[in-house]
């Protein structure tokens, strides 16, 4: 009798101990899926805001204009701003165009305030930046200016002077026959354009002139505003 039990208890003990291995098995494997799954990425990659939108130069920022992603950490860009740094929106326009999918990084980021009170001056747009422009563009029209590829927008500009290659100011031609006053300021010009010169910040400038200067063929599209 006292044999029987025991190799009763035996052969109990030995099917827990199989069914405490396949259990702990299982756990394991169950830990290696939400590893893989969960754990790798909360241990290896870093929230950011990235745009759910093209975001224009100049635009008001706010929070809802931002997805959360997750990204590696090699991949994050500097001074990426995460959800803790949301407070850095507050007050804040964008000084670039930021592209939908794009991370959002402290530096493109203005005080409003701050760009209200920068002066602007008129700078000139050399004519060998030039790749494409209207030959209708007179004083006082908006344009935006994009990078040849069409990947950078640099932002929106007032025309301060069109001009052609003596300096002189372009201007319309008499009114003709059939035309409004208007339609002869745009297609009756004194001389062809030659460059043109726009109102905007000096830091505007620069990264203009900075892009258009490295590259090595005629790199900016002049847009007109329509």
């Amino acid at each position: 009798m006292n044999m029987k039990l025991g190799a009763i208890i035996i052969n109990i003990s030995g099917r827990v101990k199989t069914i405490g291995g396949l259990l702990l098995i299982i756990v394991a494997v169950l830990a290696f899926i939400l590893w893989e799954a969960k754990g790798r990425e909360l241990i290896t990659m870093d929230e950011v805001f990235v745009a759910r939108a093209d975001i224009s130069a100049s635009e008001p920022l706010s929070e809802e204009m931002f997805a959360v992603v997750r990204v590696p950490a090699d991949s994050k860009i500097d001074k990426a701003v995460d959800p803790k740094g949301a407070n850095a929106l507050k007050g804040r326009m964008a000084n670039m165009e930021i592209v939908s999918g794009s991370q959002l990084s402290k530096s493109h980021l203005t005080s409003i305030e701050e760009k209200k009170a920068t002066p602007t001056a008129n700078f000139v747009i050399s004519s060998e930046w030039i790749a494409m422009r209207s030959s209708s563009l007179r004083r006082g029209d908006e344009i935006q200016i994009i990078s040849a590829d069409g990947i950078t927008k640099f932002g929106k500009y007032t025309i301060s002077y069109v001009k052609d290659d003596e300096e002189k100011e372009i201007s319309g031609g008499e009114n003709t026959l059939g035309a409004s006053k208007a339609d002869s300021v745009r297609t009756n010009a004194s001389a062809p354009i030659h460059h043109v010169e726009i109102s905007c910040e000096f830091s505007d400038y620069m990264k203009i002139r900075e892009y258009a200067t490295k590259a090595p063929t005629a790199s900016l599209l002049l847009v007109s505003e329509i």
